[in-house]
């Protein structure tokens, strides 16, 4: 005996079978039109027809449709930008539109390495634009505006060794010379006042660290902080440093690039840790040890660099302290003295009457307080060497 359906039943059957079939060609369709496969044959096509010799022809004829994601176990995060972003290595891209346009300088953090997400912030995994920029709720890290990017170096670098970006510097001098530490504790250190920042450039969005420096109690009313004293240009580089602050990245290959080995971080390093007391630069500095100004002339980096290391040992006590200076600050006080060959930089360099902050954040326990500090004079208790070149 055969069952059959009651033939009441075969109608809705035939719907039923119809609307699946309809909702899964849908799918296909919707699948087929996403926006990032869009972006990505319109990649392929013109990667092909500016394709001349056999061997761009058959990396063109490689090239295929699907999500491209870089894994960054070390960095806790895994980028898809790229499956928008295809050209960012590509300089023939350099004045395509968005999103398929060469990302400037990108040989300083390649993608393979760095990802984008690490900089930009946004959503990585994220594969729809809103998503993936974090113009989603709930999603604390968007993609920083271009004003604001240079929030992102914190992570990685020190600001006070990092060339081109005035604003990031102007914008940790003010937090520090506003007594923000008097209420507020960072990394263990301040008042207890107000909140800890730590992390704070992630807690808050760029609209609402203005709108406190600008009017605190009209952000939080009842708070005891009060309106800082400076103009909107002031105000938007303070919102840099304080974006700024966010957890740091701990991966050690990663810390090792806090500061960059470059002439200009090395002329921070020298008027900051006290060697200006000793070493004068175009005659302004102390003169107990010799002017800096021609060793670019006579030695090696890889030399400056060992000699600065040991410097200690070579002449013994007081005078010559020993250096609490990492690789990469040694090489970078080595790459500014080679500079030091270039009289145009030299007249760029020469701290004549600048002023130098008593302390350091970077200074090191047990180093001079003061960039133009001179041992024998602290000895005997008197002044230290003036950056106008006089006692």
């Amino acid at each position: 005996m055969t069952l059959r359906p009651p033939r009441k039943l075969l109608p809705w059957f035939l719907l039923g079978s119809a609307l699946v079939l309809g909702l899964l060609v849908a799918a296909a369709v919707q699948d087929a039109r996403r926006t990032w496969k869009t972006y990505q044959r319109a990649y392929i096509r013109a990667e092909r027809a500016a394709a001349n010799t056999p061997a761009e022809r058959q990396a063109a004829a490689n090239l295929r449709v699907g999500i491209r994601q870089i894994n960054l176990p070390a960095l806790e995060r895994v980028d898809r930008c790229t499956t928008c972003h295809l050209a960012v290595e590509n300089p023939a891209y350099a004045d395509a539109e968005h999103p398929l346009r060469y990302h400037p300088h990108h040989d300083r953090h390649p993608v393979e390495e760095f990802g984008c997400t690490v900089c930009h912030r946004g959503q990585g995994l994220a594969t729809t634009k809103n998503a993936a920029h974090g113009d989603v709720p709930f999603w604390d890290k968007p993609m920083l505006p271009s004003r604001y990017l240079a929030a992102s170096c914190m992570a990685c670098h020190e600001p006070d060794y990092l060339p081109g970006v005035p604003g990031l510097l102007e914008g940790q001098r003010l937090f520090e010379n506003n007594g923000c530490l008097a209420c507020h504790a960072l990394k263990g250190e301040g008042g207890l006042v107000g909140p800890a920042l730590d992390g704070v450039g992630l807690r808050r969005d760029i609209d609402w660290l203005i709108r406190h420096f600008t009017n605190p109690a009209a952000v939080s009313p009842g708070t005891s902080m009060p309106a800082v004293q400076l103009d909107d240009a002031q105000i938007e580089d303070l919102t840099l440093y304080v974006l700024g602050l966010t957890d740091p990245i701990t991966d050690p290959s990663y810390l090792s690039r806090r500061v960059l080995p470059t002439p200009e971080a090395g002329r921070s390093i020298y008027l900051t840790r006290g060697c200006i007391g000793c070493h004068a630069l175009d005659g302004v500095g102390g003169d107990i040890g010799p002017d800096l100004t021609p060793l670019g002339r006579l030695k090696s980096a890889s030399w400056l660099a060992f000699y600065i290391k040991l410097s200690h040992r070579k002449a013994p006590g007081p005078l010559v302290p020993e250096l609490d200076l990492s690789p990469a600050e040694l090489d970078a006080v080595a790459a500014f003295i080679m500079r030091l060959d270039d009289p145009e930089f030299v007249r760029e360099a020469a701290p004549r009457n600048e002023a130098l902050p008593e302390s350091s954040s970077k200074q090191r326990k047990g180093q001079p307080t003061l960039g133009t500090y001179a041992p024998e004079r602290a000895a005997q208790g008197q002044g230290t060497v003036k950056l106008d070149g006089t006692d």
